[in-house]
């Protein structure tokens, strides 16, 4: 399929709109006609998704709250196939689609903690790991299974890493494991935790998960977890 993205650009020292059909090349009269459907969907939704999470109160809450809420409305409409190519979604075409139409409130900037400036352009900015990317995959869990996680570069960590949410059984012990500490761990021992877990949990070389079972998983996080206190 198609999407149409729009972005602002520098032309003979004018600010000007360019809006072109990605991915390049031939274009069928019917996958105009989606990209077309989807971008006037775009035009009014994002801005109505602004202005619902605004009204709950979402908007300048906590960052983990606001990008998982974000990610369940995303969810609504990125995975109905009448209206989005899943192929457009997997690549980062979506993404692309989204951000020419997204209220400022909904962007990635210098309010997510990332050491970005906010007029910098994310580092991952349309491709598959994109901001909306986390987003959405977020809003794949429920709320109670998520809301664990105090910082999103915690999330954005665990989600990079492949291996660790393959299994979700894998994640809902991390969560197990973090809920039981006096104190949410610091970033230095979150990475650390992860580094344990990726011993077990490949992501290249595949390790199926499913062989194991829910308590060998929970034993193997706890001791990633034991053993980034006792590393410091």
């Amino acid at each position: 399929m198609a999407v149409i993205v729009r972005k602002e650009k520098i032309i003979r020292d004018r600010k000007v709109m360019a809006v072109q059909y990605l991915p390049r090349g031939i274009l069928s009269k019917e996958n105009r006609v989606r990209a077309e459907r989807l971008d006037n969907f775009l035009k009014e939704k994002m801005p109505a998704i602004a202005r619902e999470m605004h009204e709950l109160g979402m908007l300048d809450g906590p960052l983990v709250k606001k990008w998982h809420s974000l990610g369940v409305r995303l969810r609504e409409f990125a995975d109905d196939r009448s209206l989005v190519d899943p192929k457009d979604r997997d690549t980062g075409l979506l993404w692309d689609a989204i951000r020419g139409h997204c209220p400022k409130e909904l962007l990635a900037g210098s309010q997510d903690r990332l050491g970005r400036d906010e007029e910098e352009v994310p580092r991952r900015e349309g491709h598959k790991y994109d901001h909306f990317h986390y987003c959405y995959e977020a809003g794949k869990l429920e709320w109670e299974e998520f809301c664990w996680i105090q910082r999103w570069t915690d999330w954005i960590s665990i989600l990079e890493s492949p291996g660790l949410i393959r299994d979700l059984r894998v994640f809902q012990a991390l969560g197990d494991e973090v809920r039981k500490m006096r104190r949410y761990p610091s970033r230095r021992r979150f990475r650390s935790i992860l580094r344990g877990l990726r011993q077990h949990f490949r992501t290249r070389r595949y390790r199926d998960s499913s062989v194991l079972s829910a308590d060998e998983i929970q034993c193997i996080v706890s001791e990633a977890v034991s053993e980034s206190a006792r590393s410091g």
